[in-house]
């Protein structure tokens, strides 16, 4: 039996995506473009933090383009611990598998 609904999704063989990742966490990716600053783009999940020893930090990714700011974002949390709700009594800690790709398209089967 699993601990939460999301965790079958950790079972499974082979590569996640990082579509599928979002979907396991149940939190939304934020993609933001920025007009005025030669239309770069920024993304990352929201309410999550990247968790090293004992400090919390952000992340994101960042990139001329949608796909570049994506690759970027999990180069950096790839294989690390994300917090989500840190400060809240609904935090809880999910580690990014360290395989996680970045295709275009989910591999749902």
């Amino acid at each position: 039996m699993y601990g939460s609904d999301r965790d079958w999704f950790f079972e499974k063989e082979g590569k996640m995506n990082i579509y599928e990742f979002v979907d396991s966490v149940n939190f939304n990716l934020v993609a933001t473009r920025y007009p005025n600053q030669k239309h770069r783009f920024t993304c990352s999940l929201e309410r999550a933090e990247i968790k090293e020893g004992g400090v919390l930090r952000s992340a994101y990714g960042q990139g001329k383009s949608f796909l570049s700011a994506l690759k970027d974002y999990v180069a950096q949390i790839r294989g690390k611990t994300l917090v989500f709700n840190a400060y809240s009594s609904l935090r809880y800690e999910v580690v990014v598998p360290k395989d996680l790709s970045i295709s275009q398209k989910p591999n749902y089967r």
